[in-house]
């Protein structure tokens, strides 16, 4: 499960500008804070 959100993280990564501080927000609505 890890690895699917690591890869899922990934994705939107490259798809985001990286004008966010290691944070990520999915469809959903949830926030991602990106490890290391």
């Amino acid at each position: 499960m890890r690895k699917r959100t690591a890869d899922f993280l990934q994705v939107l990564n490259r798809a985001r500008p990286e004008n966010e501080e290691r944070e990520r927000k999915t469809a959903s609505g949830r926030t991602f804070r990106v490890q290391g």
